[in-house]
């Protein structure tokens, strides 16, 4: 069905409202951040150029977390203003039933979130560390005790992500490592998911434990089960 007046009109006020939510929630955590963060960065001697740096690579991480809460609460403000306008009541009295009101919504949804999937994959990963080195040189935030939801790109096709990772144990848990086409970066062309995985100082490794490793081969999936794994 071809997008009519109406459609058009929808998604533009859907999508008005998610750039505005985007945009004030990334406003609200920049500002919070840098209330906690300046301090640090004077007393490093940074020089203006490394902060708005550091908080232009930190803007994709923002986005990556309230892309969704963006989106939902657009949904509800665009319905409530097409309602308080009269709006809603004028698209019911032409026929339009509430499914096929919905239609934009849903279609402008799915496209936000195949970007997101993109977004977080591939521009966040980078940005992150960039903001990473940043924190480590100026933050003193090279050493923690700690992380969760660490996700990067180790190289040009591998994405790691990280549930929890304890660093002075030398421990992680659910453990995802995706390789890409190095011809065609959409494409994957492996994955490892393990439950668990711990530092072999001894052989300088990590050993993957209780966890899956799958090929892809022109639409042929080879799985491997594997108790350990070392990488």
């Amino acid at each position: 069905m071809p997008l009519k007046i109406i459609d058009k009109y929808i998604i533009k006020q859907f999508l008005q409202t998610v750039l505005f939510g985007l945009l004030t929630f990334t406003l609200i955590f920049v500002v919070i951040d840098m209330m906690e963060k300046l301090d640090d960065f004077i007393d490093a001697n940074a020089s203006y150029s490394v902060v708005l740096e550091y908080y232009f690579v930190f803007i994709p991480e923002i986005i990556r977390l309230m892309l969704p809460v963006a989106v939902m609460l657009a949904g509800l403000f665009t319905v409530g203003k097409l309602s308080t306008q009269n709006e809603l009541t004028a698209i019911k009295s032409s026929g339009v039933s509430f499914y096929r009101f919905t239609v934009p919504f849903m279609v402008t949804a799915l496209l936000i979130s195949f970007i997101a999937i993109y977004f977080g994959g591939f521009v966040v990963p980078e940005a992150n560390k960039q903001r990473i080195f940043i924190e480590q040189n100026y933050l003193k935030k090279g050493l923690v005790s700690s992380g969760s939801n660490i996700y990067f790109q180790d190289t040009s096709t591998r994405i790691v992500t990280i549930s929890y990772f304890n660093v002075k144990m030398g421990k992680a848990n659910r453990i995802s490592i995706q390789e890409f086409d190095n011809k065609d970066v959409t494409k994957m062309i492996s994955r490892i998911d393990a439950i668990s995985m711990t530092y072999d100082s001894a052989n300088t490794s990590w050993i993957m434990n209780d966890g899956v490793q799958r090929y892809f081969f022109g639409g042929k999936d080879s799985v491997n089960n594997f108790k350990e794994l070392n990488i």
